[in-house]
């Protein structure tokens, strides 16, 4: 937000990509530290054999509510009596430099071999907690982080927040208590990356990692790099130029050595794992090649969208705002014959049975193509009709000087859309002012038509083929879209720029930026460590009915009639426990999460909570 107005996800990106271009600076400087060989610190093989014993650290800086104050004394007497409780602790931060001392500290001091922390809304912070306590020498699937928020009711007295907080703490003391010292496994890193995409957003992606050391193999069905934007958009608003970004990004792809480009270009398949994948092409000379690579980012972008609507194949004098702009700045337009212009927002948007969605940009495009006719010709009569002006944040600027130039904007709701004949070859609008209340009539000498953008139409087709989700239009679904914008869930899998969402370039660019930064992260160890929470079978209990392995979302398990045994994919299982709610027997079951500590959990919190009422 330093550089202006911004919302989680951008944020997020933006300082993710920050983070990567000064991992690119110090590398280029030789400051970045060496790698860590054992990178298991923390790990401890007693872990397992030893009793439970609990410390307790709780943050009280997170409520300015007189209830939501923890009464230490009654919270450390009712949480001790626990057999498994060796100490608690009230700090008053653990989101402050110097409360992570003080949690650094104490974590050092810890007698304990488990450590459970409660704070509020912990997200933000809870991997550097985690890391703290491993330095510290905590196992680190023996350190649990749990928001203590959920305890606080209405504007009851301290001592309720403090029982209920009390209960909340025991079942997840419960659930620590019986949790293994989980091992990870390990696999080896091919340091090659697939960028499916040759526009500007891909050619951004591949460059970025080149930069960084990774071989890319870069795929594109079209026979010319750039796409859509890179060959059809000629200017922005904000002053970018899209046809010569991509000429220039294109002339650096081929000066790399370390890019491969395939041009006209299909995938047909891919398969493997995390860090280890396997990607089957058909060139345009219809050989079948397969390419290895250990991550892949898809940055299919976005296409045009085709329309009917406002009689547009009728006429020369109705243009998308794409056409409209291009043919401006080329001078094919020619303005001295132009006395009107009417512009008309959201065609095929923002409604039922059609794209439901905003594309973000088609206010700025009709902004840009007004401003640019005001340049030109000054008394042209330039009229948007528009439902809501999308010029959200530093692009609000352009609205005020489109108003003050004389643009005029008209507002219309889907129950009174503008109504559009075409007598003589040329455009007559018919729309409702709801400023004058009445109707009026425009022979405009053009028409343009914000038809928006819409998702790649091979989208469906690269789902399917790496395993990864679509939203509901069409586009990549993030792991979540504001704390892990540009990943999804299965490792080493990423979507960048419009594959996502409709955005700008610059926020498109700022996501190419951060997805070179994650892949190049993920693949810079000699080995990929995976996760420590899994799914795993307990041969004896299955009965090898396989029910577990269609309703894998990740593809994560199989059959193996060889053994006669289900088999998991540690690399490509997300823990989403499908296959242990599927399970009749019992054998399916998510490391870290047994029925022991489930049913443990739901006892603590059925316990009734008594504390004393003084210390």
């Amino acid at each position: 937000s330093f550089m202006g107005l911004t919302e989680i996800s951008e944020a997020v990106s933006c300082g993710i990509a920050a983070a990567g271009e000064a991992v690119k600076l110090l590398a280029s400087l030789n400051l970045l530290p060496a790698d860590d060989e054992n990178g298991q610190s923390g790990q401890s093989s007693s872990a397992d054999t030893e009793a439970a014993k609990l410390e307790i650290v709780f943050c009280q800086d997170f409520t300015d509510k007189k209830s939501g104050q923890i009464d230490a004394a009654l919270l450390t007497k009712a949480l001790t009596a626990h057999h498994s409780v060796a100490k608690v602790h009230v700090l008053e931060s653990l989101h402050s430099e110097a409360g992570l001392a003080a949690f650094a500290d104490l974590a050092s001091q810890a007698e304990g071999n488990r450590l459970l922390i409660g704070a509020a809304k912990p997200f933000l912070y809870q991997t550097k907690l985690q890391k703290i306590a491993e330095q510290a020498g905590f196992h680190p699937s023996l350190v649990k982080v749990f928001d203590i928020s959920a305890a606080l009711g209405g504007e009851d007295s301290p001592d309720s927040f403090t029982a209920r907080l009390i209960q909340e703490t025991r079942a997840h003391i419960d659930r620590l208590r019986f949790t293994p010292a989980l091992q990870f496994d390990s696999l080896p890193a091919n340091k090659t990356a697939l960028v499916v995409g040759g526009g500007i957003i891909g050619m951004y992606t591949a460059l970025s990692l080149a930069e960084r050391g990774a071989a890319v193999h870069l795929v594109d069905r079209a026979e010319k790099l750039g796409g859509y934007a890179g060959n059809q958009v000629s200017a922005t608003l904000d002053g970018l130029k899209p046809i010569s970004i991509a000429q220039d990004l294109a002339g650096r792809i081929a000066d790399s050595s370390r890019i491969t480009v395939h041009l006209g270009s299909e995938i047909l398949s891919s398969g493997g794992q995390a860090g280890q994948y396997s990607t089957q092409i058909r060139e345009q000379d219809g050989l079948i090649l397969s390419l290895e690579h250990g991550t892949v980012i898809l940055a299919t972008g976005n296409q045009k969208s085709p329309t009917a609507a406002y009689h547009y194949d009728e006429s020369d004098q109705i243009m998308t705002h794409t056409e409209f702009g291009k043919a401006l700045r080329a001078d094919e337009i020619d303005l001295s014959e132009t006395n009107e212009v009417v512009m008309i927002q959201c065609v095929d948007s923002r409604e039922k049975e059609a794209r439901e969605y905003c594309s973000r940009v088609c206010c700025m495009g009709a902004l840009h193509n007004a401003l640019l006719i005001k340049e030109k010709k000054p008394e042209v009569r330039v009229f948007i009709l528009y439902r809501d002006m999308m010029s959200y944040g530093p692009y609000e600027r352009y609205y005020t000087e489109a108003r003050r130039k004389g643009v005029i904007f008209v507002s219309y709701s889907l129950d009174s859309k503008p109504q559009v004949e075409v007598k003589d070859q040329k455009p007559v609008v018919s729309f409702r002012d709801p400023i004058l209340n009445a109707e009026l009539e425009v022979a405009a000498d053009w028409l343009v038509l914000a038809t928006g953008i819409q998702k790649d139409e091979g989208n469906e087709k690269l789902a399917e083929t790496f395993g990864v989700p679509l939203n509901q239009d069409g586009f990549f679904a993030e792991a979540d879209s504001k704390w892990r914008p540009v990943e999804f869930h299965k490792s080493g899998c990423y979507a960048v720029g419009a594959a996502n969402a409709p955005m700008t370039l610059r926020e498109a660019v700022m996501q190419a930026e951060a997805a070179a930064q994650k892949a190049s992260v993920f693949l810079s160890g000699k080995e990929i460590p995976l996760a420590r929470e899994v799914s795993t079978v307990h041969d004896s209990l299955c009965i090898r009915c396989q029910q577990c392995i269609p309703v894998c979302p990740y593809g994560a398990r199989s059959f193996d009639a060889d053994s006669n045994r289900i088999l998991v994919n540690g690399a490509s299982c997300q823990a989403c426990g499908l296959c242990a709610a599927t399970c009749r027997n019992g054998a399916a079951e998510v490391r870290g999460w047994n029925d022991k500590q489930m049913m443990a959990m739901i006892d603590a919190q059925f316990l009734d909570c008594r504390i004393p009422t003084t210390a």
